[in-house]
């Protein structure tokens, strides 16, 4: 089973919400002729500008919601909505939703919050791990700052994801970690791994770009640079089943003597 999937490398301005929602619009419209799952950047309505982050909250049950959702269901698409400062019972989450052909399929908050940028200020953590079913795909869902615990990469591949999403926005002083923690996440759990960073500036910081689909050997599928892209990859179902016939890593492990499952 092969499916396209599009990364939407999108350029952020803090706390511009109109703005950010007019372009990425733009560009789900522009993804949707040729991919079956589109995927966006972490906050990318909002940018991290938290001081304004009460008056650009996203209410679960809201027009943007609706829109993407009906917008997978009229095209028949699977949209990962990155994450949205979304307020819930008074508390804000920086959560994912995930959209399909037939409406709302799973959503997630962020477990892990970054203490350096005052995440546990301003957000609720999540305390679920979750996956679902994309395009017939088992996925897994994570969010930036996760991808620093590998455990819950390695709980998702033995629930049986075989590509996990991690929006992002992470700077360009932290470049040589994105890098290798998404190809490592895919390495040692021998499954794709789809980071979609975001670009632009917040008062020091830089985002990185260099989103990019990763293959379970490792290997870039597809790699962006620091601009605004929509970048294309295929994840392929044999790959990810070819690789682990061959090296079977998971019948090799031995959690009796380290812990965990």
């Amino acid at each position: 089973m092969k499916r396209t999937l599009a990364l939407i490398q999108l350029h952020v301005e803090a706390g511009d919400k109109a703005t950010n929602i007019a372009n990425a619009f733009a560009r789900i419209r522009e993804a949707a002729a040729k991919a079956d799952i589109i995927v966006l950047p972490e906050m990318w309505t909002t940018g991290y500008n938290l001081s304004r982050l009460d008056q650009q909250v996203t209410h679960e049950g809201d027009e943007l919601l609706q829109r993407l959702e009906a917008f997978a269901r009229e095209q028949k698409k699977w949209i990962v909505t990155g994450s949205l400062p979304t307020k819930e019972n008074e508390k804000v989450y920086n959560r994912t939703h995930c959209f399909g052909p037939d409406g709302a399929v799973a959503q997630y908050d962020k477990i892990h919050l970054f203490s350096l940028l005052s995440e546990p200020d301003n957000f609720a953590a999540g305390n679920r791990i979750v996956s679902a079913k994309l395009a017939d795909i088992h996925c897994g869902l994570s969010i930036c700052y996760d991808l620093r615990f590998p455990e819950l990469y390695r709980k998702l591949a033995l629930d049986g994801a075989t590509l996990v999403f991690v929006p992002a926005e992470w700077p360009t002083s932290r470049l040589v970690a994105w890098e290798n923690l998404i190809q490592a996440r895919a390495i040692e759990n021998q499954m794709y791994i789809c980071a979609v960073n975001a670009v632009g500036t917040f008062k020091n910081n830089i985002f990185a770009g260099h989103s990019a689909l990763i293959d379970p050997m490792g290997e870039n599928v597809v790699k962006g640079d620091q601009n605004e892209a929509i970048l294309y990859g295929e994840y392929n179902s044999d790959l990810v089943e070819q690789t682990r016939a061959r090296m079977s890593v998971f019948a090799d492990r031995r959690p009796g003597v380290y812990g965990g499952e």
